[in-house]
């Protein structure tokens, strides 16, 4: 496997789509050279992916249909709004235990209680209305 095909296979990876890679693979030979390297890569459950979309910002799977962000595309995002949480999923289980601990705390103040819809609109993340 040539460092050539590994490019051209990054360059798959990231724009399948794209017309000047459909008209380079349409060559003989190219997309022969494509597949053997995405064998390698693909052997033993993706194992060595990892090494091969490396570089890459995201990689489109055409099958799922989905686009999936890189740990360096998730990076370039974090600094471009410079916040490096940009990415961090909050523990919401800590979170509900804790306005749950405040909700029974209030219980005996009628004015103070907190409905469920309260509850989850102090919740920093978002949560469909219908969930309540």
């Amino acid at each position: 496997m040539t460092a050539g095909f590994l490019s051209l296979f990054r360059a798959y990876k990231s724009l399948p789509k794209s017309n000047a890679l459909i008209k380079f693979l349409s060559q003989p030979g190219i997309k022969t050279g494509l597949l053997q390297t995405e064998e390698i890569y693909m052997e033993n459950n993706n194992r060595r992916m990892p090494e091969a979309i490396e570089p890459l910002f995201f990689v489109v799977d055409e099958k799922l249909k989905s686009v999936e962000m890189t740990d360096k595309g998730n990076q370039l995002i974090a600094n471009i709004v410079k916040d490096d949480t940009f990415f961090v999923l909050p523990d919401i289980t800590s979170q509900l235990a804790e306005l749950e601990n405040e909700h029974f705390e209030n219980e005996e103040d009628p004015k103070r209680t907190l409905s469920c819809k309260t509850m989850l609109s102090r919740l920093s993340v978002y949560i469909p209305s219908s969930s309540c």
